[in-house]
């Protein structure tokens, strides 16, 4: 069933006519650079008035030097994603599903040019962006693949491996819900001059999704999102299916993410929403800084690294990450060195990371451990605990246990700054470091039942919500 958009209001201003500009220039070359990368643990916006830049680089430490490793495709385009308790590694010949670096437990090999791969709960989905075939995958191997009709621009999954799929057609642009065994339910047409969709979710219960456009189509810009029924009992007395719709002006919805009670999060370039399942915005907190990172990992929470005070506003300090629950209150705040660049979050766990040095935090908000890197990684994320950690760079990915690789690096630094003894001749050049049993620096498979039970118990430390009435702003 194909349902076209009706067209909104149009109003008068030119505050955005080098958005207009840039969008339509972005899109007339086939690019689309205003799509966004649906990687919930890891996906990464900056807001239009910053330069939408991403950077996604971390270090690793030579301690993990003799580690059991997994070579990957140095050549690009390689994403190791968490699944339960394993691990996936995709990249252009296809997708493998590992339970430690030395145990392969399945592989699908096919060939893809521009690999995108994203995760949600027990699924993943793995799309070549530069082709039309999405395939959704959970522990077992291969669930179900479609078959898009056009180019891919976005996609998402739910809890249950439901898949919302953007793509770009000749005429326009098609919204596609799927089952989760690949059956199509719901499928949606925007061929409106100007207006562009932008991202889309779908809920947790298999009820509702949701998709984010911008409209061009005048001199004012226009944010839109609109809300859909996807079975045919709820929406027999909505035309198109659609119950509600937000307009927001001057706005850009750039991100959206079912959470928890199915409260829809939306980020724009100048606030963070929560609305429930009638449309009606239940919280609002508006931006005083720019966002560099974003996380919708864990369905608890959504994770914003902050910039700069944007411009007139007295903004918290930048360089600090917030975590705000879908009742719209703020859980905890931390502040890192520098501008962070690297951040996820997840249900083990939160990692932040800027320059060299990277941190990794409860879900309580309580920092568990440092680490100080040296060679460039693509990601890194907990897996099953926050101290177990899959460290993942452009040629080889390896499990570390934080608490060990801590406990080598105080020795070390403790025997490199422990005082002679009154009374002994020992000259400081001939005292050595303690050594390290690299051995014991990361367990040998991606077994982790057995972590400390403590974890858990301090992840539910600080996570009483309260509400936050409108107009809230983020506070350090």
């Amino acid at each position: 069933m194909e349902q076209r958009q009706p067209n909104g209001k149009k109003g008068k201003s030119s505050r955005t006519l080098y958005i207009m500009a840039a969008i339509m220039l972005v899109c007339a070359i086939g690019v689309m650079g205003v799509y966004l990368d649906t990687f919930y643990g890891s996906g990464k916006i900056r807001a239009w008035i910053s330069s939408w830049s991403q950077s996604n680089t971390a270090q690793q430490t030579s301690v993990m030097n003799t580690t059991p490793v997994l070579p990957l495709d140095h050549t690009g385009g390689t994403t190791v994603l968490p699944l339960d308790k394993y691990f996936l590694v995709c990249t252009k010949d296809g997708v493998k599903m590992y339970e430690s670096v030395n145990n392969l437990i399945w592989n699908d090999t096919f060939t893809m040019t521009t690999p995108t791969a994203i995760q949600e709960e027990d699924y993943a989905a793995v799309g070549d962006m530069s082709g039309r075939v999405v395939r959704v995958y959970n522990t077992n191997g291969l669930v179900y693949q479609v078959q898009a009709e056009g180019s891919l621009m976005q996609f998402a999954l739910n809890a249950n491996g439901y898949l919302s799929l953007i793509t770009k057609e000749e005429k326009g642009y098609r919204i596609s819900v799927y089952d989760a065994k690949g059956n199509i339910l719901k499928a949606r047409v925007e061929e409106s001059s100007g207006v562009y969709p932008l991202c889309s979710d779908v809920s947790d219960d298999n009820r509702y999704f949701a998709v984010s456009y911008v409209d061009t189509s005048d001199i004012k810009l226009t944010g839109r999102i609109l809300f859909f029924y996807i079975n045919s009992t709820d929406s027999e007395n909505y035309a198109d299916s659609m119950f509600a719709a937000v307009e927001k002006n001057n706005e850009l919805p750039a991100k959206l993410g079912f959470m928890e009670g199915n409260i829809l999060c939306v980020l724009t370039d100048s606030s963070l929403s929560g609305y429930n399942t009638s449309g009606e915005e239940n919280w609002n907190i508006a931006l005083t800084n720019t966002v560099s990172q974003i996380s919708f990992g864990n369905k608890e929470e959504v994770v914003l690294a902050l910039g700069e005070s944007l411009s007139g506003m007295e903004g918290v300090e930048k360089n600090t990450f917030i975590a705000v629950s879908s009742k719209g209150a703020q859980k905890f705040s931390n502040q890192m060195e520098k501008e962070i660049t690297y951040l996820y979050s997840g249900a083990d766990g939160i990692v932040a990371g800027c320059d060299r040095n990277y941190k990794g935090f409860t879900l309580s908000g309580r920092e568990s451990w440092t680490y100080t890197a040296t060679m460039d990684l693509n990601s890194i994320f907990p897996l099953g605990n926050i101290q177990t950690v899959m460290i993942v760079s452009q040629e080889s990915a390896m499990l570390a246990d934080m608490r060990k690789i801590q406990s080598t690096e105080n020795q070390q630094e403790d025997q490199e700054t422990e005082p002679a003894t009154e009374g002994e001749n020992t000259p400081e050049s001939t005292t050595n470091p303690t050594d390290t049993n690299t051995d014991e620096t990361v367990p040998e498979n991606g077994d982790t039942q057995n972590s400390e039970k403590d974890t858990a118990a301090e992840d539910q430390e600080g996570t009483a919500d309260t509400d936050n009435t409108q107009g809230t702003t983020p506070a350090s």
